[in-house]
């Protein structure tokens, strides 16, 4: 199979070949049955048609889409007219939902309708987090619904990453750099635990799919990037996403589910709707570039000692005699060396093809995507496609089947912690004054040689879901879901023979090596619910809900190693001269069942209250099962008959309070052991060691939510208030503890003990200010803020805390888990100063302040004798977006989305490293010095860390784009129902106060991909700019 895997360009053509085929099979047209043709045009209330439009018959599973012109073509068959008249629904994003009754027993039928603004859209239909498809006016939680179809078709968005930051108020993407295919960490409402699960659960079409970061060789310890799960969907086949946020929503997935859930829901045909086939073909390319003024200058001020020095052979240009001026060297490495990076193409190309017939539709998709980083040895690539079929044979029943299958490779360079990565060796260069080993300049290796670190990853990826709907009255409905995601990779780190005769890559790989591993991880979900539908009386209606998943998750990682190779093509392991072998397994499954009953009164007032039951096998045999309940209360104010202000046209005010749970990692729970070789008797055995200690009392940690919030339309529905606060609260966090000593372990486990607090406020404001033919003018502002902070570390029964903190850092211990503080807060620690702020000298140094001995639980212990100093939070603690798109003449669009992060703070280690280490800055190389500045000097070469945790604020320009759409009245006159032309920008522009050495650096960077809370930068690789330019074509 793996060979498969790295022959691209064979696995392209069998790709292109498959494809060609669903080509043909689309390509007939089905024959129509006999019925009713229903057909009109829907406008916005100036006339404006309104293009994607859905037009449903209620009741059955038939709709149309409406094309450029607003126009839409809707066939009823024979099979589906039990009556004489019928209702049909308009749903559009951003307008009111109107229904229209149609008679039935004639041939054709016109039907047009037009549209009002409706900013909230209370008639939506919502998925995740209920037991079935529910009106959003019934739901008393949080839910945000990103339509990703209208984002998709205003610029190219590559990846999940680009399509979900800065989307949705509470919902945080932390970037981990700007190589191609670098992932990001996600985050709704903050973080609410230490040792379980940080990130959201994720759904494609309600199949749960592997969602943590896929780490490469070096990625542990930060030499290199892990990629993102999600880069298997391309956004293009994306119709919407929906989030829930938390434990009040997320009840009914259960042990998983407190840190929210993220639901990917995939285009599909619609029966009875595009006659034929709806094709549409998106191609783009474009350029991705460094942006010097980002990059830093190094600085070396030689001096009369070294001028003649052979350590400072740089320093020979100058003699003795010169001011201490015309004596500076300085060099920017990444400016001024071609090598270093490169001017990086891009481009892609996506096509699909989308229809139906009476009872079978169907959406089958096929996309090529090249990306390159500006590193030369850094691309993402991925190749595959979609195939969703619908089969409805019976109003009663019907059958949708989704299949998604990719490719990806994936180079990634060496960076942040690798001491060869091109960033780290060029901002630590010293201007060229010392002897360089590999290049003047650069610390350590040169460009060229980092260039050759080859790490490569290859992924076949397959999600396969069956969903089955029977609705054998109209009361009782039933919904089984199967799903399965099959993920398998291949990783190689190769180094080639060397040929320098200096080792760079190390003794040991000097003849050359081969690191392989195979991760191959599988899920299999079933997911089954039935609902019960009466109502009692005209006022009262009741749903009544049963339901379950089984989720089981196997991991299995096979690592083969061979060091020595008789010649660089000659390179599998087994051909090495010495080989090892490595494999490591683990199995989790997850069962839970839930019941809720859904109660409304006058279609106005909706209560809902569930339980679910869970059991995991994380937890060991001993676990017994826990239970999740949860409660909410909609109530549509509005439709009250005394309701009457001229200024709001809708009011929903919600409550809603739940738990979920949050697992730890497989054998958390288990006591275990392993093993270990010894030589004896001149022979290599093995013998058991210890393993893990385990704890057989572990149980889940509980997310226990809060939520109140309002949704409101206002001024004829041109302005949309969507409100949420919220209080979230983990218990029985799980805490990791040492040890006993005597029990022979040496490591540490974990025990339920903590307690984290979330709390903030979420505001989304919709507004269409002008609306008429010449512009029509949207924006939307997000605006969020969080506080964390963690309760407890638990408590002896006398009262003393379990844990007094747990400190870490890279490069110094500068972040701290402490009671009463966020979780990852960064400390500091300053030099002594006068009280004129200066520096105090003791025998011509700075004396560096002591790092606090927290200790709460000792008598006598007061806060106010640590010298450390509190310095802010490592997670954003307000985040604000804000998009507009404002269409000129119904032909031209242009669309900006604005974000902004504050709150938090970031460790700039490598600017303490240069001046500690390297003293390569300007200020340690300052020819003039002032007084005051040579005392500053001294506090920068110290250990203090206080001036280098920094605000790490910024605004940046995420997307920026300008389409132009080809009047209709041309389009048609090729065949082309659209077509459109757009020229975008991505991260074009920014602004911070994080910045040394008059150099803006990009604060959104993150050392460690794959610690939650390990937060520095050390010559991470800032986010690019990317210019695109596409063409959308549907026909």
């Amino acid at each position: 199979m793996f060979e498969i895997i790295r022959n691209v360009d064979r696995s392209g053509r069998s790709i292109l070949f498959w494809f060609a085929l669903v080509m043909v099979f689309v390509s007939a047209q089905p024959l129509a049955a006999q019925g009713v043709n229903i057909s009109g045009v829907v406008t916005d209330e100036n006339g404006s048609p309104l293009p994607f439009a859905n037009v449903i018959m209620l009741g059955t599973d038939y709709g149309s889409t409406t094309d450029n012109n607003g126009a839409y073509s809707l066939d009823i068959p024979v099979s589906v007219l039990q009556t004489q008249s019928g209702t049909l629904a308009v749903t559009f994003i951003g307008y009111r939902r109107v229904e229209a009754t149609v008679s039935l027993s004639s041939g054709d039928i016109i039907q047009n309708f037009t549209l009002e603004i409706d900013s909230i859209n209370l008639d939506a239909i919502v998925v995740t987090g209920t037991a079935g498809n529910t009106q959003k006016r019934a739901i008393g939680n949080s839910v945000v619904s990103v339509k990703t179809d209208e984002l998709t078709s205003m610029a190219p968005i590559r990846d999940m990453t680009e399509l979900l930051t800065a989307r949705s108020p509470g919902l945080t993407l932390m970037s981990n750099g700007g190589e191609a295919g670098a992932s990001a960490k996600i985050r709704i409402r903050g973080a609410g635990s230490l040792n379980a699960g940080l990130e959201p659960m994720i759904f494609i079409d309600g199949v749960r799919i592997e969602s943590n970061l896929q780490g490469s060789y070096d990625s542990e310890w930060g030499g290199s990037k892990a990629t993102s799960p999600l880069d298997i969907i391309n956004p293009q086949d994306i119709e919407s996403v929906e989030i829930i946020k938390g434990p009040s929503a997320g009840t009914l997935y259960g042990a998983e589910a407190a840190a929210g859930v993220i639901q990917i829901i995939t285009k599909r045909g619609r029966p009875g709707g595009i006659k034929g086939t709806l094709w549409t073909i998106q191609t783009n390319s474009g350029q991705q570039a460094w942006d010097i003024v980002d990059t830093p200058t190094n600085y070396w001020l030689c001096t009369e000692d070294q001028i003649g020095n052979p350590t400072y052979p740089g320093c020979d240009a100058f003699s003795a005699s010169q001011p201490a001026a015309d004596r500076l060297l300085s060099h920017n490495p990444i400016q001024d060396d071609p090598v270093t990076n490169r001017i990086a193409d891009n481009s892609g190309i996506t096509v699909s093809a989308r229809g139906s017939s009476d009872i079978f539709n169907y959406y089958f998709s096929f996309e090529n995507n090249n990306e390159e980083g500006v590193f030369y040895n850094n691309f993402a690539k991925r190749i595959g496609g979609r195939a969703n079929l619908g089969f409805v044979p019976s109003q009663k029943a019907n059958v949708d089947l989704s299949v998604g299958y990719v490719r990806t490779h994936n180079r990634m360079p060496w960076n942040n912690n690798s001491s060869n990565g091109i960033l780290r060796n060029g901002f630590r260069g010293r201007a060229g004054a010392m002897n360089d080993p590999w290049k003047k300049g650069y610390r350590g290796f040169s460009p060229e040689l980092a260039n050759q670190y080859d790490n490569q990853m290859w992924n076949e990826r397959i999600t396969m879901g069956l969903k089955m709907n029977y609705n054998p009255t109209e009361w009782l409905s039933n919904r089984l879901t199967l799903g399965l995601d099959r993920d398998d990779r291949l990783n190689r780190e190769y180094t080639h023979i060397d040929t320098t005769g200096k080792t760079p890559f190390g003794s040991t790989c000097a003849d050359g090596c081969n690191y392989s591993q195979f991760p191959l991880t599988h899920r299999w979900s079933v997911d089954y619910s039935s609902t019960l539908n009466f109502d009692f009386g005209e006022n009262i209606s009741s749903a009544t809900s049963v339901g379950g998943q089984l989720n089981r998750r196997q991991y299995h990682r096979t690592r083969a190693h061979g060091i020595g190779l008789v010649a660089n093509n000659i390179n599998l392991v087994s051909q090495a001269a010495t080989t090892s072998a490595q494999e490591t397994k683990s199995e989790q499954t997850s069962l839970g069942f839930y019941a809720q009953e859904l109660v409304g009164w006058k279609e106005k007032v909706y209560f809902t209250a569930a339980v679910r039951v869970d059991d995991n096998s994380a937890f060991g045999q001993d676990f017994s099962l826990v239970v999740y309940p949860k409660a909410s209360l909609s109530y549509v104010i509005s439709d009250e008959d005394w309701f009457r202000f001229n200024f709001m046209d809708q009011l929903k005010v919600r409550a809603a309070w739940g738990q979920a749970g949050n697992a730890p990692a497989p054998f958390s729970a288990d006591r275990t052991y392993g093993t270990s070789q010894t030589n004896y008797q001149d022979q290599t055995v093995n013998y058991l060691d210890f393993g893990a200690y385990g704890n057989p009392d572990l149980k889940a940690e509980t997310g226990d939510e809060i939520e109140f919030g309002f949704e409101t339309s206002l001024l004829a529905g041109r302005v949309g208030l969507d409100f949420t606060y919220y209080n979230q609260r983990t218990r029985d966090a799980l805490i990791s503890i040492p040890d006993p000593p005597s029990s022979g372990w040496s490591s540490s486990h974990l025990i339920n003990i903590g307690e984290i607090q979330n709390k903030g406020l979420e505001l989304l404001v919709d507004v269409s200010p002008i609306n008429n033919r010449i512009i029509a003018w949207s924006s939307t502002i997000g605006l969020s803020t969080n506080k964390n902070e963690l309760i407890s570390f638990g408590r002896y029964d006398d009262g003393t805390p379990i844990l007094d903190e747990q400190r870490f850092g890279a490069f110094a211990s500068v972040q701290r888990h402490r009671e009463g503080y966020p979780l990852g807060g960064f400390w500091a620690v300053d030099v002594e100063r006068g009280s004129d702020g200066q520096p105090v000298l003791t025998d011509e140094k700075v004396t560096v302040l002591n790092e606090c001995t927290w200790t709460p639980g000792e008598a006598g212990w007061s806060k106010a004798d640590c010298q450390e100093e509190y310095m802010g939070p490592m997670l954003p603690t307000r985040e604000i977006s804000w998009t507009n798109s404002i269409t000129l003449f119904r032909n031209v669009r242009i669309f900006a989305n604005l974000d902004y992060k504050g709150g938090h703070y970031q460790w700039n280690a490598i600017n303490s490293i240069n001046s500690r280490y390297d003293r390569n800055t300007w200020e340690l190389n300052n020819p003039n010095p002032t007084a005051e500045e040579e005392l500053e000097i001294l506090a920068s070469r110290s250990l203090q860390t206080k001036k280098w945790i920094q605000p790490a604020d910024f605004i940046k320009l995420r997307e920026l784009s300008i389409s132009y759409f080809v009047p209709s009245e041309w389009t048609t006159r090729v065949g082309a129902r659209m077509i459109s032309l757009t020229l975008s920008g991505r991260n074009l522009w920014y602004t911070t106060d994080y910045k040394y050495r008059e150099v803006m650096y990009d604060p959104e960077v993150t050392f460690y991909d794959l610690r939650g809370f390990t937060q520095l930068d050390y010559a991470s690789m800032p986010m690019m700019r990317h210019w695109d330019f596409s063409v959308r074509v549907e026909i």
